[in-house]
């Protein structure tokens, strides 16, 4: 059980990025950007070149981040300047990033590290558990501090406001195209580093490993809203993580080999069911509470 727990914790920590990367863009900004599963393998590939050519661990994760930013100002553009809608933007730039990656992976699927330094070589040669923990959890720490200091600066309460009256940055004399691509960079660029972050905590890059992240980190994104009422957008990023968490320890406690029997009723392939179920559910008990439900797509999308 401790087993279990500890490794739901450590994936949670891991993917965090993914959901905190997708409530910039679609709770701060209101832009449906489903270019996640792009973006994080971009990430990913990214940073795998960058270690293999021999730049240090930290500086590939900031390869990582750059490359899933430019994913995300590419989506913007379709929007903006090609009359493509939000929806339909971001999956496009998925299905390009899709052969892009494989490129940038030198035409194979599947990718490994081999003698190359990562983050957690360095820090936890051993790869024991609780020293990976603390790795991703200052790692994650760090990350909010930086949110926290952005959306503090005039940048920062512009995309707000941006994500709740577009009309009104105009009024302030504002570009909102310019912070659309702004809201979308910082966005992907996040998911593109925790691309790169997995990668370096896997030792291989996959070109497969987004396969079901959106409905992950969606339903991630859900249970810290449904949960908690986060009332400034500080506390909703920290919820984005501790939603992660607690999707990842539910997941974990269904796939969990309670019996020899209990396989042949539940299969790893169940994952996704499963999350279709938990989505269901959050809806469900956020349409009775009292102070209010959480909106998954909102009608003019």
């Amino acid at each position: 059980m401790i087993d279990l727990i500890l490794t739901s914790v450590l994936v949670g920590l891991l993917y965090c990025l993914f959901t905190i990367g997708l409530s910039i863009s679609f709770r701060v900004i209101n832009y449906p950007d489903l270019t996640l599963e792009g973006s994080a393998i971009l990430g990913g590939a990214l940073c795998f070149n960058a270690l293999h050519f021999g730049l240090d661990p930290f500086t590939a994760l900031l390869v990582g981040f750059v490359g899933g930013a430019l994913a995300g100002v590419f989506t913007g553009i379709l929007y903006l300047y090609a009359n493509v809608s939000k929806l339909l933007s971001g999956i496009i730039t998925t299905a390009i990033l899709y052969s892009l990656n494989i490129r940038f992976l030198g035409g194979k699927s599947n990718v490994r590290l081999t003698d190359e330094n990562t983050v957690f070589t360095l820090l936890n040669p051993s790869n024991a558990s609780i020293p990976s923990i603390l790795i991703l959890s200052a790692f994650v720490i760090l990350i909010l501090c930086i949110l926290f200091f952005v959306f503090r600066l005039r940048v920062g309460y512009l995309l707000r406001i941006l994500g709740d009256n577009e009309k009104f940055i105009n009024t302030l004399g504002r570009n909102p195209n310019k912070f659309t691509l702004i809201g979308l960079g910082l966005s992907n660029g996040i998911i593109g580093l925790g691309g790169a972050l997995m990668v370096q905590y896997k030792n291989t890059c996959d070109i497969n490993m987004s396969f079901g992240l959106l409905v992950g980190a969606l339903a991630a994104l859900m249970l810290g809203e449904s949960i908690f009422s986060a009332k400034s957008i500080f506390r909703h990023f920290t919820f984005s993580v501790v939603g992660t968490v607690l999707y990842s320890l539910v997941i974990g406690f269904v796939l969990f080999s309670w019996s020899s029997d209990w396989e042949k009723y539940v299969m790893a392939s169940d994952v996704r069911l499963f999350t279709g179920l938990l989505l269901i559910a959050l809806a469900v008990f956020t349409k009775f509470k009292k102070t209010g439900k959480v909106s998954l797509f909102n009608s003019h999308w």
